[in-house]
């Protein structure tokens, strides 16, 4: 038995709930208890009271009295009827005697604690219940109709009766330790034992209140039970009340502190609680020191309403360990077999072994053996054992289970399953079916109809997957090893049969297996039962849209499938896109209409109609006419595959005619599209724009500044076409004709009167430069006066260049220069006047070009058009073989004999002969203009850019020609002459004039005799400070008298091209050469755009003088020679303001960031900010800005360096250079 501790909870639930402790000894003689004289304390014994009953005293209880302890050497009696109650322990010592009522007499004791015996108890027919012990090594008597109920260990000697009913002991602690002398009462007293409700109440109200700390008598407990676990396992602890309660509170005594604690759902010191406040607790985790010698227990406290009732205390055991069996799978023989069974590796000792047919699917056979082995004997069905253990604590398992399997023998299949018909090639797998493998059987395979013979080497599997080549029978049998019994059985055969293939099919096209989208082909295959094709379609023929490879199998009769057939290729080509097309309608410029198809495929192609072959992604169908209308047109590919055809396409025809009958124009005004008619006299009054113009009869006049513009031919077929050059028009500008297509040669016919009047008067020792606008033209005819030797060429061979006296007769080259002298009158010679020149021929037009040109020489050139030519374009054309400056013959004085001082010559000039023009701008030879009769107006002379019709002038090729060595012309750089007007272009892409920034100062040097040389210095957007032939010109030194130029590397310049942005601090050196001595003045002729405000300053270094040439011009003495080292144009009077200059350079800083360059001055105010690209284009300028910050924001460049010219209120300018 199990000694049960739960009275230590009572003792120390009573001590806690008294307030003193005091010896209270019975000294009286009457021998009654409730007189309080006969006690030491005089007080009547309390709860608070240690109770002494002297040896030689006897007393009576005859009220229900209480103490807190009672110790007797004397006697005590409790009479009838009356409870005694003791709050600690009960002693009755070797002298003394305790007794309850005899007879008929009855009556209660209660001990929270323990009973101890030592002398005489009677119990008598009385209720006692003992919340502790009860130790009686002396006897104890209890007679019939008493009860002792006992919450812990009952140890001792015992006279009772026994039986229910007649004097009962309870000991109600499952775990209580119960040891009686005599043991026919220590049988009938087992542990746990509840007392019935027969026994009363008033006793199970005492047993509850006294036991279970509870009064209440309304409900009992199904007590928890001891739990068996392992360390990490899991014990489960149940306690089921009689009633629904309304709480649960389990408790833990541990035996580490031998305290009891109230348990909360959770983890404790690594153990998992769950459950505490329900009818099962649940312990998880479970630790080493929750066991051991004296383990933890569990109890719980269930409350109904008022009552509660505590609940005995289940153990917690370490369970015993069930070790493991051997062999654990061992194979017998069936029927005389012995195996023996081995136990280890476990703890506690054996009970007793099980056996199971089902490996204890079901409960085992219980096999009495209490010993680690069993053996095993003549089996003959698989069997299963295990041992169960048990431990001290009475916790029992179960070992391993080992299996001992009994062979069996072998029996014959009864049949032999797979397909059984098979094609050629293909294979089947044969399964052995029925009958029994043995446990050492096998199977035998073999061929033909008798079983053993022809044994398949290998096949001893239930099944075999052979591939026949004929009809075949297969047999199958098994076979014993001879472990137990050797043996074979019966066999089972049956036939496999083969069956043919079909011979491959072959594949028939109906037509080309080549197609296009939109195609298709059927593909036939030969005979056969069924069919499938490669793309899963099961008919004989299949007719395939889209490429690929299609074969083709076929079934025979027996299910057999042919191979496949060899692949028939499939070839589908894309239809190519149906062309988008452009529309030319029919026009002045086109006289049949045209349309281009586009998107037309790679490679080869046909167009239809018209069976067009050729390649490419485009094609322009020409001819076209209204006629026609609508086109529609397909394009058919290298794979034959033609196109969707185009939409409809329909020509326009946008031509038609006026015609000026002598009175009206018979179509309305001509414009673009129309074709001009002339069959009468007509005289314009404006320009004309037509398609193409014919003269029929009559004489048309075209008048002075008047020009006929057509886009193709003009036809002269009778009749007069003239072009006017009248004395009273502005500059004696002539009429024009201007064509457009700049065709290879020229298709006009018929001739054309052209007249041009010099510029200037003219006398017949001047000679004026021409260029025809007509061919053929005859030099005599256009100055029949002019005396026979003299016409002149300007001739260039590969080692010289020189004039060349031209027959009169000879017929002018076109695009060539010629030089005429005046004509030579038979009377005596008038005055100088201006000189009429009229040409007759077929107007020029179209392509020209001079070939054959030497680098480095001059050429005698001229306009070969009725209309002025473009002397940018013609420069920029002509780049790659022309050094860029053009120089131009002018007559502008009176011949010099009656002069003074003008050389030696009777013929000598006393000015300039040759105006110059190139990229910068043009000089003159006097700044002034030479109109009809001699009358003044400014800076007519200066060439403009527009070279007129009939004009030769002087052009020298580069040192390097780079591309053709040939000078071209061509329609591109016609303009019209309207009033002299050069801005009007036709078919000519050019820069606007915004793109193209020029300031340009015009200087001349003269003397009061009329000696005069004009020199040009520009800054112009694309010009560099080095030589560029496009903006520098070399003088020509036609004069004989003087020479003004400009110095750069040792080159002469009558114009100088100069970069942007303008430096004021920038000078130019300035030369001259002088054949007379004596004053002469250098003054500003005319200027443009920053210089019409900027200072202009000449610097005299001979006389140390910085003069300003916007107040005067600079007169000065010099003697004849060439003077290079003289004079510098510069913008700065250097004696003025240089040290403030010197000082800006180092207070103004520029940055630039996220496209915005700031500018800061630390000393002076900016006045203003303009910013150049390195070509010196001008892309940003601010001026009036008066603060010494400044930001330029939002500056749309690309990444490039950038110019900044800051200019500051001192007059000082900066420049600085960014990246942007």
């Amino acid at each position: 038995m199990i000694k049960n501790l739960l009275f230590s909870f009572f003792l120390v639930f009573v001590q806690f709930g008294i307030s003193a402790q005091t010896t209270n000894t019975y000294t009286g003689s009457n021998g009654d208890w409730n007189t309080a004289s006969n006690w030491s304390l005089n007080l009547v014994p309390s709860a608070a009271h240690d109770v002494v009953i002297p040896s030689g005293t006897t007393v009576n209880i005859s009220v229900n009295s209480f103490a807190k302890t009672v110790s007797i050497s004397g006697i005590l009696t409790i009479n009838d009827g009356m409870r005694l109650t003791v709050y600690n322990d009960f002693t009755v010592n070797s002298t003394g005697s305790f007794k309850m009522p005899v007879a008929a007499g009855y009556a209660i004791l209660v001990v929270y604690w323990s009973y101890y015996n030592n002398g005489a108890t009677d119990f008598w027919k009385s209720d006692v219940v003992i919340g502790g012990d009860l130790i009686s090594p002396l006897t104890s008597s209890l007679q019939k109709q008493g009860n002792i109920v006992v919450g812990g260990n009952i140890i001792g000697s015992f006279d009772t009766t026994g039986g229910s009913g007649a004097g009962q002991i309870y000991a109600v602690n499952p775990n209580a330790t119960v040891t009686i002398t005599p043991t026919s009462i220590d049988t009938n007293v087992p542990p746990g034992t509840a007392v019935p409700p027969a026994e009363g109440s008033t006793l199970i109200t005492l047993v509850n209140t006294v036991i279970y700390d509870s009064g209440c008598s309304t409900f009992s407990i199904t007590q928890p039970i001891n739990s068996c676990a392992s360390i990490g396992g899991t014990a489960v602890y149940t306690a089921i009340p009689s009633v629904t309660p309304d709480s649960y509170l389990w408790e833990e005594f541990s035996n580490a502190t031998s305290t009891w604690s109230t348990v909360v759902d959770g983890v404790k010191n690594s153990v998992n609680y769950s459950g505490a406040t329900t009818g099962t607790l649940t312990i998880s985790n479970l630790t080493a020191a929750m066991f051991g010698s004296s383990s933890n227990r569990y109890r719980v406290k269930i409350t109904k309403g008022t009552c509660t009732i505590k609940s005995n205390y289940g153990f917690l055991y370490l369970n015993s360990v069930g070790g493991s069996v051997s062999p654990v799978s061992s194979t017998v023989c069936s029927g005389i077999n012995s195996t023996v069974l081995t136990l280890t590796g476990h703890t506690g000792t054996v009970v007793n072994w099980e056996s199971s047919l089902d490996n204890f699917t079901t409960i085992g056979t219980t096999i009495a053996n209490a010993t680690t082995t069993l053996t095993a004997v003549n089996l003959t069905s698989n069997t299963s054992y295990r041992a169960v253990i048990q431990n001290g604590a009475g916790c029992s398992t179960k070992s391993s289970v080992a299996t001992l399997n009994v062979a069996k023998a072998s029996t014959a299949p009864t049949s032999i399953t797979g397909i059984l018909s098979v094609c050629s090639g293909s294979s089947t797998t044969l399964t052995a079916v029925g009958g029994l493998l043995g446990t050492y059987g096998a199977y035998e395979w073999g061929t033909g109809l008798t079983i053993g013979s022809n044994v398949i080497a290998g096949a001893s599997a239930v099944s075999i997957t052979v591939t026949p080549s004929s009809s075949v029978s297969y047999w199958v049998r098994r076979k014993d090893a001879a472990t137990c019994v050797a043996a074979t059985t019966g066999g089972i055969s049956t036939a496999v049969t083969v069956n043919a293939l079909p011979t491959i099919p072959t594949i028939t096209a109906s037509g080309s297996v080549n197609f296009c989208v939109g195609g298709s082909v059927t593909l036939t295959s030969s005979a056969g039962t069924s069919y499938l094709w490669s793309t899963g379609a099961t008919t004989a023929s299949i007719s395939p849209t889209i490429a690929g490879s299609y074969s083709v199998k076929i079934t025979n009769a027996s299910g057999c499938s042919s191979l496949s057939s060899l692949a028939t290729v499939v070839t589908v080509s894309s239809l190519p896109v149906t062309s988008t097309f452009a529309i030319t309608n029919i026009d002045c410029n086109n006289p049949t209409g045209s349309v281009t198809l586009n998107n037309l495929p790679t490679g080869n192609w046909v167009i239809n109609p018209g069976n067009i072959s050729g390649s490419g992604t485009s094609f322009t169908i020409n001819g076209l006419t209204v006629a026609g209308n609508p086109y529609f047109y397909t394009v058919t590919n290298s794979n034959g595959c033609s196109s969707a055809s185009t939409a409809s396409i329909s020509i326009i025809d946008y031509n038609s005619a006026t015609t000026w009958n002598g009175v009206s124009w018979t179509n309305g005004l001509p414009d673009v599209n129309k074709k001009i008619i002339f069959s009468g006299n007509f005289s314009s009054t404006s320009d004309l724009t037509g398609c193409s113009c014919l003269v029929t009869t009559g004489n048309v006049i075209i008048n002075s500044t008047h020009t006929l513009t057509v886009t193709n031919e003009v036809t002269v077929s009778g009749g007069n076409l003239i072009f006017k050059c009248d004395l009273d028009s502005p500059l004696n500008s002539s009429a024009s004709l201007v064509q457009i297509n700049n065709v290879s040669s020229n298709n006009n016919a018929g001739a054309i009167k052209y007249e041009r009047m010099t510029n200037t008067v003219i006398r017949n020792t001047d000679y004026t430069y021409w260029s025809s606008p007509v061919y053929p033209q005859i030099l005599s005819n256009l100055s029949p006066n002019t005396l026979a030797d003299k016409y002149f060429s300007y001739e260039v061979t590969a080692s010289s260049e020189d004039w060349k006296q031209e027959s009169p007769a000879t017929i002018m080259s076109i695009g060539k220069g010629y030089i005429i002298r005046g004509p030579e009158y038979t009377s005596p010679p008038s005055p100088p006047s201006l000189f009429l020149a009229t040409f007759k021929g077929v107007p020029n037009n179209g392509h020209y070009a001079i070939t054959g040109i030497y680098q480095y020489k001059s050429y005698l050139i001229g306009n070969p058009y009725p209309s002025a030519l473009n002397a940018d374009k013609f420069l920029i054309d002509n780049a790659g073989v022309l050094d860029g400056t053009l120089y131009f013959w002018t007559h502008n004085t009176n011949i010099g004999v009656s002069s003074v001082n003008l050389g030696s010559g009777a013929y000598a000039y006393t000015s300039d002969d040759y105006a110059s023009y190139n990229l910068t701008g043009g000089v003159g030879t006097d700044g002034v203009p030479y109109p009809k009769g001699g009358v003044a107006a400014s800076f007519g002379a200066i060439p403009n850019g527009v070279i007129a019709a009939g004009q030769g002038f002087f052009a020298s090729s580069k040192e390097t020609i780079t591309g053709p060595n040939e000078i071209v012309f061509n329609n591109d750089m016609r303009v019209n002459g309207s009033l002299g007007n050069n801005s009007q272009f036709f078919k000519i892409a050019s820069k606007s004039s915004s793109s193209i920034e020029k300031n340009r100062i015009w200087l001349g040097f003269s003397n009061s005799q009329g000696a005069f040389k004009q020199t040009l210095v520009g800054y112009v957007t694309g010009a560099t400070n080095d030589y560029d032939g496009r903006y520098d010109g070399e003088t020509f030194d036609g004069n004989q008298f003087v020479d003004f130029y400009s110095l750069n590397q040792d080159k002469k310049l009558v114009i100088q091209g100069r970069s942007l942005p303008f430096e004021e601090t920038d000078n130019v050196p300035l030369g001259y050469k002088t054949t007379i001595k004596g004053t002469f003045a250098i003054a500003i002729n005319q200027k443009d755009g920053l210089f019409a405000n900027q200072n202009i300053f000449i610097e005299d270094k001979l006389l140390n003088i910085i003069h300003n040439l916007n107040q005067s011009s600079y007169n000065f003495n010099t003697e004849s020679g060439t003077f290079n080292d003289r004079f510098v144009l510069r913008y700065t009077n250097k004696t003025l303001g240089t040290p403030s200059f010197e000082k800006s350079e180092n207070v103004v800083m520029v940055s630039n960031k996220n496209k915005q360059i700031s500018i800061n001055s630390s000393d002076e105010r900016i006045d203003k900010v303009q910013i150049y690209d390195l070509l010196g284009k001008s892309i940003y300028q601010k001026g009036n800005i008066h603060a010494t910050d400044f930001v330029a924001s939002s500056l749309v460049t690309n990444h490039q360096a950038l110019l900044i010219k800051i200019t500051l209120q001192n007059g000082a300018i900066l420049t600085r250079k960014i990246m942007n």
